[in-house]
């Protein structure tokens, strides 16, 4: 249409009040093939919130995927320290195992020598407690729709009240989420 009064698609811009409308904007771009450039702002799948939100859920689906693992073992904060998510890595690598099945050889360990990693005790039930918030978010998954998944991760894991009680960015976040 802009092409037919007679402008480029380079004289052309779109401009909105709040972030979480350039979802509706740059999908529809996607969808038409129609070449784009965000200024001032992260494109929407790029922003922390969806990138934790979608590791949640792909860790659920997959709790093998150790790029999610690792994304949100921490996030919320839980006790589980980047020294203890490097001793799982190399843990996983050394076992030829995901993270995930490499805890739960540690956990489920009877502290033999054979053991390469042990873990400190702080470290282990904070793991413990995140796995078992995944583990249980994986079974109920199966009755439940996306929105209804997407809600329970939200208030299980505490993302939602992490972001809410963020003062800085929290509001403009939760409504990235929405």
């Amino acid at each position: 249409l802009a092409r037919d009064e007679g402008y480029a698609r380079g004289d052309l811009a779109v401009m909105y009040r709040v972030n979480a409308q350039s979802r509706a904007l740059e999908e529809a771009c996607l969808r038409y093939g129609v070449p784009y450039q965000l200024v001032g702002s992260l494109r929407f799948y790029q922003r922390q919130e969806i990138k934790d939100l979608t590791a949640y859920l792909r860790l659920i689906a997959n709790p093998d995927d150790d790029v999610s693992f690792a994304r949100v073992a921490n996030v919320p904060l839980r006790g589980i320290g980047q020294r203890t998510l490097d001793d799982l890595t190399r843990l996983s690598r050394d076992k030829g195992v995901s993270m995930y099945s490499a805890f739960q050889e540690v956990s489920q360990s009877d502290g033999s020598p054979d053991q390469a990693v042990a873990l400190p005790s702080r470290s282990t039930r904070a793991l413990t407690k995140f796995l078992e918030i995944v583990q249980a978010l994986a079974s109920e998954s199966e009755s439940l729709d996306l929105v209804q998944l997407i809600d329970l991760v939200l208030e299980r894991s505490g993302y939602k009240r992490y972001v809410q009680d963020e003062a800085e960015r929290g509001e403009e976040r939760w409504e990235n989420i929405q």
